[in-house]
């Protein structure tokens, strides 16, 4: 999967997510993805409305969250 691709990636929360980087996520709610440096997983941070929620290789990021196909 190329880069753009990812970015243009949507994730629904399934499980609410605490504010463990600027704002949380409550279920439901539509998040994009970037990233910040490399292409390892580790540097991919989901985003509502701009704002950093969590990295997508954290718990948080793998388990709260599912694709949007």
């Amino acid at each position: 999967m190329n880069i753009q691709k990812i970015r243009d990636t949507k994730f629904e929360v399934t499980e609410d997510i605490p504010a463990v980087m600027e704002i949380g996520a409550e279920k439901g709610d539509v998040l994009t993805v970037d990233n910040h440096g490399g292409v390892a997983v580790s540097t991919w941070t989901l985003l509502k409305n701009g704002k950093k929620v969590c990295n997508l290789a954290t718990k948080y990021g793998r388990n709260n969250c599912k694709i949007i196909e």
